[in-house]
């Protein structure tokens, strides 16, 4: 094996496990599904991809996730592209369907992002700053935080850095065989999450950074965009509205200024003063190699890919989150390394040591331990599936990451979906995707309580944390459950980091045919 080869697997492999220490360390592994508002939804995502493809291939795909949404109110694939939960879905099918196989699966993401940095700075300055780069990025808050989650934002960043240094290889020789991987890892990118699209920007700023419009003009690079177009363009427009609606801004300069502070205090959070500083000269440098001679193509593709993806993040209104950034971390730790080097050279010849020694030092200071709060989702899901209650529909209440970790558990441990999940801000309120324009939908707890009583739900479901009583529905059936006489009896209760989970139940009832038919209308309007 090629020593290049052999370094780079190294880092790789070094860094993987670097991300399952950290996993284990925070009780990942033991977490529920429910992080963040979204990750329930990815997960459930993935399992439909893989009980497609094992139940169901080659039937009807939208009747099929019209009867899993049924069951599990998650499923959203149209809001994201499909190219993720095709990966995620592989990994079930090797690993089983579970979510340490998905946190795995983050965990050798993660490995290979830092990694694929390590390699970079190796090639420039050697292996103790390629160690103290992967450091970095491991360090990154945004990215410690995306570790322990399913979701998309880590699969992006390693697409994007991968796409960088395609186009690198492109701007050096064009050719057919570098634009098609270029290619290839946009429509990938763009197929996994829409933020994608910020690369059509990098051969624009590339050309601007180096002062040239070879690459740009040749007609390879035309061709990779018009098989990007063909490939990418039909699902999003097909999709738009799904996408739209969960947008939380309008496009503008309103939410560009408002978007600009925020993300320029995320940078500094993440890469630290010492990094951003590193970042600036390097983008400096990147742009100072164009024009006469020969530019430092990897530099100035890592350096346009910064500069390419923080620009469609302050364009695209879709929301103001940390974890956006993460698509632009792996390029900007390259480029801050070599800036950090290039200000440090002149001063000392000790500046092989000098700047892994400030790398460590600025990963340190970034660092902020992950921390996760589990809802106790799985031991509940187990609770009520081997019970002999026949009673299928279980009625969740509390926050939407609390109705998503329930929903997530009993999807990992209900392949035959022989239950259905009922969402409480679905069945006893109104609003859209985003939580706004809600409205309860009864008046009062006594209206509340008479359609529970006569719901036929025999299983339900309470987080009680504080976010329990921040909505109206919640507050009421709250109430419904803590009155004497209610006819429910709780079951089972599970501590949690923001309070505790219960379980109660009503013995003996079953719901008609027609309740369940009445239930199931207001989860899928369409269904």
């Amino acid at each position: 094996m090629m020593p290049a080869v052999r370094s780079g697997l190294l880092y790789v492999v070094l860094f993987t496990g670097m991300a399952v220490l950290v996993q284990l360390q925070v009780g990942a592994y033991a977490t529920d599904r429910g992080l963040t508002n979204d990750e329930a939804a990815h997960f459930v995502n993935s399992l439909l991809v893989l009980d497609y493809l094992r139940q169901a291939a080659f039937s009807n795909p939208l009747s099929f996730a019209r009867d899993y949404y049924a069951h599990f109110p998650r499923v959203s694939i149209g809001h994201w592209p499909p190219m993720f939960y095709l990966l995620q879905a592989g990994v079930f099918a090797l690993a089983g369907r579970s979510s340490a196989a998905a946190l795995a699966l983050q965990a050798v993401v993660a490995g290979l992002t830092a990694g694929t940095v390590a390699i970079l700075v190796h090639v420039r300055l050697g292996r103790p700053a390629a160690l103290a780069s992967g450091l970095v990025v491991l360090a990154s808050p945004v990215l410690l935080f995306l570790l322990d989650a399913v979701m998309l934002d880590t699969v992006m960043a390693l697409l994007v850095c991968w796409a960088a240094l395609c186009w690198a290889a492109f701007a050096r020789r064009p050719g057919l065989l570098p634009a098609a991987a270029f290619a290839a890892c946009s429509v990938v990118a763009i197929l996994t999450k829409g933020d994608g699209f910020g690369l059509a920007l990098l051969p624009l700023v590339h050309a601007a950074l180096t002062r040239t419009l070879r690459p740009l003009l040749s007609w390879q690079a035309w061709t990779a965009a018009a098989v990007v177009a063909v490939l990418t363009l039909p699902w999003h427009l097909a999709t738009f509205r799904m996408q739209a609606s969960g947008f939380n801004y309008a496009f503008g300069w309103a939410y560009t200024g408002h978007a600009l502070p925020a993300y320029a205090s995320a940078l500094v959070d993440n890469l630290g003063v010492i990094g951003v500083i590193g970042l600036l000269v390097g983008l400096r440098q990147a742009a100072r190699t164009g024009g006469g001679g020969s530019p430092d193509q990897t530099l100035a593709a890592l350096a346009s890919t910064v500069l390419a993806m923080g620009c469609f993040t302050l364009i695209a209104p879709a929301d103001i989150s940390a974890r956006y950034l993460v698509v632009l971390i792996p390029c900007a730790v390259v480029v801050s390394t070599v800036g950090m080097a290039s200000l440090i050279a002149p001063l000392t010849i000790r500046w092989t040591v000098a700047v892994p020694a400030l790398l460590v030092l600025n990963a340190a200071l970034v660092l902020r331990w992950p921390h996760v709060a589990p809802f106790g989702m799985q031991a509940v899901a187990k609770r009520i599936l081997h019970d002999r209650s026949e009673n299928p529909l279980v009625l969740a209440l509390g926050s939407t990451r609390a109705e998503g970790a329930l929903i997530a558990a009993f999807d990992e441990l209900d392949p035959g979906r022989t239950h259905y999940v009922l969402r409480g801000t679905q069945q006893l309120a109104g609003g859209n995707l985003m939580g706004t324009r809600y409205q309860s939908r009864f008046a009062t707890t006594a209206a509340a309580a008479a359609w529970l009583a006569d719901s036929g739900i025999g299983w339900l479901v309470a987080d009680m944390s504080p976010d329990a009583y921040a909505l109206e529905h919640d507050r009421q059936l709250v109430a419904v459950l803590l009155a004497a006489g209610s006819g429910w009896t709780l079951c089972d209760s599970h501590k949690s980091a923001d309070g505790e989970v219960r379980l109660y139940c009503r013995p003996g009832i079953m719901p008609t045919p027609g309740k369940v038919r009445d239930l199931l209308r207001r989860a899928v309007p369409n269904g």
